[in-house]
């Protein structure tokens, strides 16, 4: 009846209207609700239109079309932007390298998925490599054309095959935002959450179609175990965070953050020796990284064993470095490790002389940046250590400043 399609308009114009507004609110890829409405649409519901009227146009414009060109517009125009192909810190991949890198994610997140493994480096992802080129690497290539060939064939087959386009088109829309040219991290499993959801839902219809109905009931509860014997044992491993750092860095020797976390935890429970091996052999893997210098320099000042010429191979590298925010942390363990003179060969002087040539860098340099307000902040910190308060306090006022 006309009052019935009237009530179902109004309730699905809330539904979008606001639960999309509260979905933003709460993370930004929430924008993508009338999206993924939109593939539901498109496959589903489009494939039996003796069972649902048609959309009212003006409707579809207004709730799915629109905010979905909103997106298309606000990707697109990242093209345009002037540091595309450029690398911007605190990322060292640039906006074209990271949409070429995209591709590759995407085949990772699908393989899990259909092979999935006892257990991943979890947050450790830092050691996924970026792409540089279509064929740098050549499986750069090899994924767009898996995913153009998906795309496209779960568009020509929307009405035909409606689950395995819902489960393909809904994947997708569902990584727009956060695989694509955003200024995010390469890789996070957390985005796969939303986007699996379907994608099982095309092979279970298909099997139970296809086999006798004890065969889907046996196949369906032996996958079920399968998979809890899997979740069973990540838990028993997320459960503790040692095991888990542990478990990381074993999985990934070239993920700088897992090697860090991992040799000052074994540092932290005193087994030295094992510490300095695993950062040794870090710094090996990956020789010009900072974080992984720093926290060397750390271990071996709050050993007692930090030498000046140790120190001085480890300053040169980072002074000529971007400094990156995120390592306040290790920064500050390590000049109070200094100002606590537990390495007596180097000098709370020399420390603050590393920071300050950290501003010769132009990107540290900036006032307006938060690496600036960080750099100027541990040269009061030093300052304090050495004495000198009313230089300390000239520091903290520009980097409060800033």
């Amino acid at each position: 009846s006309v009052h019935d399609r009237r009530r179902g308009y109004l309730i699905m114009s809330v539904a979008i209207g606001l639960f999309t507004v509260l979905a933003l609110l709460s993370k930004e890829n929430g924008i993508l609700l009338p999206v993924l409405a939109g593939a539901l649409e498109l496959t589903v519901v489009a494939s039996q239109p003796g069972r649902f009227p048609a959309l009212n146009r003006a409707w579809a414009a207004l709730f799915i079309a629109a905010p979905t060109i909103v997106v298309g517009v606000y990707l697109g125009a990242q093209f345009f932007q002037d540091d595309f192909l450029e690398v911007v810190p605190p990322r060292d991949l640039s906006m074209y390298e990271r949409l070429l890198t995209q591709g590759r994610v995407l085949a990772d997140y699908l393989q899990h998925w259909f092979l999935p493994k006892l257990y991943t480096t979890g947050v450790f992802q830092d050691h996924f490599i970026k792409s540089t080129g279509l064929l740098s690497p050549v499986t750069t290539a090899l994924s767009a054309l898996l995913h153009i060939g998906v795309i496209a064939l779960a568009t020509i087959k929307r009405r035909n095959w409606p689950l395995f386009a819902l489960a393909a088109l809904f994947f997708y829309a569902s990584h727009v935002l956060e695989s694509s040219v955003i200024k995010l991290e390469l890789y996070f499993e957390h985005r796969n959450y939303l986007a699996a959801a379907f994608l099982f839902l095309p092979l279970v219809v298909l099997l139970q179609k296809k086999v006798s109905r004890q065969l889907f009931f046996v196949v369906m509860i032996a996958t079920i175990l399968l998979l809890a014997g899997f979740t069973r044992y990540s838990a028993s491993i997320w459960a503790d965070y040692p095991s888990m750092v542990e478990a990381s860095a074993k999985k990934a020797p070239t993920s700088a953050r897992a090697q860090s976390q991992y040799s000052m935890q074994l540092y932290n429970v005193q087994r030295y020796d094992e510490s300095l091996h695993v950062i040794d052999t870090a710094i090996q893997n990956i020789p010009n990284n900072v974080s992984l210098r720093m926290t060397r320099s750390t271990i071996l000042c709050s050993m007692g064993i930090l030498t000046a010429s140790d120190f001085n191979r480890s300053a040169k590298l980072v002074s000529a470095s971007i400094y990156n925010p995120r390592s306040i942390n290790l920064y500050t363990t390590f000049v109070s490790s200094v100002g606590d003179q537990r390495c007596r060969d180097v000098s709370i002087e020399a420390v603050r002389d590393m920071f300050t040539d950290m501003l010769q860098v132009p990107q540290n340099a900036d006032p307006r940046s938060l690496r600036y307000s960080q750099i100027k902040y541990f040269i009061g910190v030093t300052n304090v250590y050495a004495g000198e308060s009313s230089q300390a306090v000239s520091a903290f006022e520009e980097s409060l400043r800033s």
